[in-house]
C-alpha cells in the first residue's frame, strides 16, 4: 500500500503504482513509477518518465505527466492546487486539471477580489488579471484590488503607500495610511488625523475633510465594517459611518469570518458569534497577551481559509484545535 484514502487505494505491484477501490476493483493499472493523494477523495497525482501529472478518482487523466510536484491551498474556504515546473515557475490548477493561471512566476495566489492575483517574486508581491495583465509589479508587502467607478490597486511596502490605476499610473504615493476606498471615496490618515477625499478620473482631489471619531487606533477592513479602538478597548464600527455597532469591546479583535471571530479578554482567548456572545473558550490562561494575539490571528486565518484544524499552544505544550463542527446524527426510532 503507497497512500489511501476514503475512496481509493494506492497499491505497488511489481515495482508500479496502480489504483484501485476498496472492493478491490483496479480503478488504474500499475503503471506508474509513483502515484499521491493531492485532494482526498477527488484528485491524485501520478509520476511517469519523472515527471508528475494529475489524475480523477475514476483513473482519468487530467493532464499530460509534465510537472514537477503539487500542493494543494486553500483560499477562501476553496482549495487550489499548485503546481511548479522545471524552471521553478508556479501554475494554478483547478480539480479537473485545467489551468486557473499559467506558471509566469515564481509563486502566485488569488488577491483579495475574484479575477485578479498576487504574483509573487523574490519575496515581493504584485497583482495582475486573470489573463495575465500586470497591473502592479511584484515589488510591495501587499497589494490589494478596489473595484469602484474606476478600478484602483493600493500597494504597501513598508511605511510607504502607493496607488495605482490600471494603466499603471501612480494616483498617489506617500506615507499617509490608506484606510479603505469606497464608492471612489478614499479613508486615509494624515498627521493622526482621519481624512476622505475623492478620486475622480484617477486622480485625488485636493478638498480633503477631515472625519470627527473618537477612537485612538483603526485595524482591518473586512465587509462592511472596520475595527477600531477606543479608551476601553477593541469593537466593531460601521467602515461609511465610523459608528461602533456594538458597545461591547475587548482587548483584541480578529475580523468576521462565516459568522465567528477570536477575541482576547483579559488572560482569555474566546470564539465569538456575530451576536458579540462567546461560544466557546479555547485558551483561559498562562499566556502572554501578543500570544494570545498570534493565537487568535493563526486560528482566525486557518478557519478563514477552509482548514480543518489548527495547532495551538498552551504552556510549554501543543495541542489540535478543530476548526469544522462535528456534525450531530439523530437516529430516529422505528
Amino acid at each position: 500500500i503507497v497512500n489511501f484514502d476514503w475512496e481509493r487505494v494506492l497499491f505497488r505491484a511489481q515495482s508500479f503504482v496502480g489504483m484501485m477501490n476498496y472492493d478491490g476493483l483496479v480503478i488504474a493499472e500499475p503503471k506508474y513509477q509513483d502515484m499521491s493523494v493531492v485532494v482526498p477523495d477527488q484528485v491524485y497525482s501520478f509520476k511517469s518518465n519523472d515527471q508528475w501529472g494529475l489524475m480523477n478518482k475514476d483513473g482519468k487523466e487530467l493532464t499530460r505527466p509534465q510537472f514537477e510536484s503539487f500542493s494543494v491551498e486553500t483560499y477562501g474556504g476553496k482549495e487550489i492546487i499548485k503546481t511548479k515546473n522545471a524552471q521553478e515557475r508556479t501554475a494554478l490548477l483547478n480539480k479537473r486539471g485545467k489551468p486557473i493561471m499559467q506558471a509566469y512566476y515564481q509563486d502566485v495566489m488569488p488577491a483579495n477580489l475574484s479575477g485578479f492575483y498576487n504574483q509573487i517574486e523574490n519575496g515581493g508581491l504584485g497583482i495582475i488579471s486573470a489573463k495575465g495583465i500586470m497591473y502592479v509589479r511584484p515589488e510591495y508587502d501587499k497589494v490589494d484590488a478596489y473595484i469602484e467607478v474606476d478600478t484602483f490597486f493600493v500597494a504597501r511596502r513598508n511605511n510607504r503607500f502607493t496607488i495605482f490605476g490600471t494603466n499603471g499610473d501612480v494616483i498617489y504615493d506617500g506615507l499617509n495610511i490608506i484606510v479603505d476606498i469606497q464608492d471612489s471615496t478614499l479613508i486615509f490618515v494624515e498627521n493622526n488625523q482621519l481624512k476622505k477625499t475623492t478620486i475622480r478620473n484617477n486622480q485625488i482631489m485636493q478638498n480633503s475633510k477631515p472625519i470627527k471619531v473618537n477612537f485612538e487606533e483603526i485595524g482591518r477592513v473586512f465587509d462592511s465594517l472596520i475595527m477600531v479602538k477606543n479608551k476601553k478597548g477593541w469593537t466593531y464600527a460601521n467602515k461609511k459611518t465610523f459608528k461602533p455597532i456594538t458597545t461591547k469591546t475587548f482587548d483584541y479583535l480578529t475580523p468576521f469570518a462565516k459568522g465567528y471571530a477570536l477575541a482576547v479578554e483579559k488572560k482569555k482567548l474566546n470564539i465569538i458569534d456575530t451576536n458579540f456572545n462567546v461560544v466557546f473558550n479555547v485558551i483561559d490562561k498562562d499566556l502572554a497577551p501578543n500570544e494570545l494575539e498570534q493565537m487568535a490571528n493563526l486560528i482566525f486565518e486557518a478557519y478563514k481559509n477552509g482548514k480543518s484544524y489548527q495547532y495551538i499552544r498552551k504552556d510549554n505544550k501543543y495541542g489540535i484545535l478543530r476548526l469544522k463542527a462535528i456534525k450531530e446524527i439523530k437516529i430516529k426510532k422505528i
